[in-house]
């Protein structure tokens, strides 16, 4: 049963976020998805942070290195890779190769899709990784 409950999220991750296929997120997560961490609610919101990613960082990657489940709600920890292209914020480009944590936990509702979202990036590793920031 565990492999069933994950394979929404690691879809997510492969094919929605991987890809760039921001079509996938309707799919993915549900119209009126919560994401607690940013403080925003709706699908709409969800693909504009990935679209701003995915145009900031060329060939970016998301890897899952752990993932479990306990009933309907899923935990993951992974790294996003990417180089740094475009602007991201009011961060220019820096030509940067960034390779950041990131930690996610969700709740899926009885259609299998994202309903909410608590977790984030290693924000601190991403804005000095782009020189924003001295590095630790």
């Amino acid at each position: 049963m565990t492999g069933v409950v994950l394979a929404p999220y690691h879809r997510l991750v492969s094919q929605a976020l991987a890809t760039g296929d921001l079509d996938a997120l309707d799919d993915l997560f549900a119209p009126d998805v919560v994401d607690h961490s940013a403080g925003e609610v709706g699908v709409a919101a969800v693909r504009a942070r990935v679209a701003a990613l995915v145009s900031a960082f060329d060939g970016i990657r998301f890897t899952i290195t752990h993932s479990v489940a306990d009933g309907n709600l899923l935990a993951g920890r992974g790294h996003i890779t990417g180089m740094h292209t475009a602007p991201f914020g009011a961060v220019p480009a820096t030509g940067a190769v960034i390779d950041v944590e990131a930690v996610d936990v969700v709740r899926l509702d009885t259609d299998g899709r994202v309903a909410e979202r608590w977790g984030g990036i290693d924000r601190y590793a991403l804005l000095s990784q782009l020189g924003v920031i001295p590095a630790r």
